[in-house]
């Protein structure tokens, strides 16, 4: 009888274990299936956008300087630059500028030959620039833009990824947000150190 017990929790215990590791095989067959698609689909969109000129409104001004977006890019002119949305009345994105603080002040090499500029849009400015300025001491340019026309203009996408732009000579070299994906991080940096 114990022999027969024992046979059968043998038997219940192997196919377990076989269940088990079958489950894990083809789980990492899975993921490494969707990595492919989310890398093939990432080289697609930058293929995309690669080489367009972004469009800017007129009415874009540094919410510190009241400077134009426009006098700022033609004075500043580091070899590339990067531009990034931010949709101010979403808490996450306005905390995601944490991130951009320590992603920036973690490499000096892209400071020293990028000019960064994040362009935001809000129902409630004053609100976002006591979060940004008063609160957090962000002190990145940040221009506004009131009526949200960089998005329409561009057709900026709905995915926070794909709503930072690097630029060179105004033309778009690369899309895709370091502080949202290590690929992405590691890829612009490597785009600016070897250019």
């Amino acid at each position: 009888m114990k022999n027969k017990i024992y046979t059968v929790f043998t038997i219940i215990l192997l196919t377990a274990t076989i269940f088990i590791v079958y489950s894990k095989f083809n789980s990492v067959q899975k993921n490494k299936q969707l990595n492919e698609v989310l890398l093939t689909r990432h080289y697609s969109v930058q293929k995309l956008w690669q080489n367009r000129e972004l469009k800017f409104p007129k009415l874009l001004y540094n919410l510190r300087t009241q400077a134009k977006l426009e006098d700022f890019l033609s004075k500043n002119k580091k070899e590339f630059t990067i531009i990034s949305y931010l949709n101010a009345d979403c808490s996450n994105c306005v905390t995601e500028l944490n991130k951009w603080t320590s992603f920036l002040d973690s490499n000096p090499v892209l400071s020293e030959r990028t000019d960064i500029v994040f362009i935001a849009s809000s129902s409630n400015i004053e609100l976002f620039k006591y979060q940004v300025y008063d609160k957090a001491k962000f002190e990145y340019n940040i221009f506004f833009d009131k009526k949200n026309e960089f998005v329409e203009l561009n057709k900026i996408s709905t995915i926070k990824t794909y709503q930072t732009f690097l630029l060179k000579n105004e033309k778009i070299l690369y899309l895709g947000s370091p502080i949202r994906d290590k690929l992405f991080e590691e890829e612009l940096k490597q785009i600016i150190i070897n250019y």
